[in-house]
């Protein structure tokens, strides 16, 4: 049976829970809009040559991994959401929830939560390169500079 303490952790999961899908929601928001942003930029470049039409394809190719980013984050908030509506039926039936709660429930948000590190990190990331390199998204990414003691390094005057 649930005690108070037992029921006090399920309400924390819950608001935790709560809190994740509407974290998940907002980032799937930006992202759509983002979209836009670089479908708009992808339609301003079109028609200038074969060079930039190349380049209008690799944006392409970007443009469906944040599309099959966008849906990844669609299912993980999915599945935190049917996360927490097994939850709270755990709490209201009171049959054996904490058992349920510790070999079932926790290591499956566990997973979804892992899952969600490593996709917002790969995000942030793309985020990062793309903030500082915003024509990554139309010639690929550039070659860093030798550093001393590599073949083609120069000293700045």
């Amino acid at each position: 049976m649930l005690d108070d303490e037992n029921l006090r952790r399920v309400k924390v999961i819950l608001t935790n829970m709560k809190t994740a899908t509407g974290r998940l929601a907002d980032l799937e928001e930006r992202m759509e809009k983002a979209f836009v942003q670089v479908d708009q930029a992808a339609v301003k470049v079109k028609g200038a040559g074969e060079e930039v039409q190349a380049a209008g394809l690799k944006a392409q190719k970007t443009l469906t991994q944040f599309d099959s980013v966008a849906r990844e984050l669609g299912k993980l908030s999915g599945r935190i959401q049917t996360l927490a509506e097994s939850a709270n039926a755990l709490a209201l039936s009171g049959k054996n929830a904490t058992d349920i709660m510790t070999q079932s429930t926790l290591p499956r948000l566990n997973t979804v939560l892992e899952e969600l590190k490593v996709t917002s990190f790969q995000i942030r990331t793309l985020s990062g390169l793309l903030e500082k390199d915003p024509q990554m998204l139309l010639y690929g990414r550039q070659p860093l500079e030798p550093g001393p003691g590599e073949p083609g390094y120069q000293e700045s005057r």
